[in-house]
């Protein structure tokens, strides 16, 4: 119900301004990848918190040295990290 034209260009830049400084004091850097002029239509509020779901979790897991990558393009957003990743056990 709550869906409308989202620029997540400009969502996706907030985030990487808010994170930057985050990812910054975890001893990490934040790389964003970011198209310009991308509109999806959704909830504004649950696209942000998706958002900051998988920063705060690359944060939390990725350690110091790692580098934390935003992309967004027309139709794909990704949050990837070069943390160790989950163990196979």
């Amino acid at each position: 119900a709550g869906f409308a034209p989202v620029d997540m260009t400009a969502l996706a830049q907030r985030m990487a301004e808010t994170y930057g400084p985050v990812c910054e004091d975890a001893g990490q850097r934040l790389i964003p990848k970011i198209s310009k002029g991308i509109v999806w239509r959704g909830d504004q509020a649950l696209l942000m918190q998706l958002m900051v779901n998988l920063l705060d979790n690359c944060v939390r897991h990725a350690g110091a040295g790692a580098e934390v990558m935003l992309v967004l393009r027309s139709s794909c957003l990704s949050v990837t990290d070069t943390g160790p990743g989950v163990d196979e056990d």
